[in-house]
């Protein structure tokens, strides 16, 4: 499934091509993956300075 996601080394975004035949069940899964807590989705932002 991952697969189908163009990977790229230099940016943390990720994209699900809207061509895909199969866009709508990618988009599915991700959002399952995400709802699992998946590591490979989402970023921790890096804590902010206090001033």
């Amino acid at each position: 499934m991952l697969g189908k996601f163009t990977w790229q080394a230099e940016t943390v975004w990720q994209n699900i091509p809207i061509d895909e035949d199969d866009f709508e069940e990618l988009v599915l899964k991700a959002c399952g993956l995400i709802l699992k807590g998946d590591v490979r989705i989402g970023k921790v932002p890096k804590e902010r300075a206090i001033c």
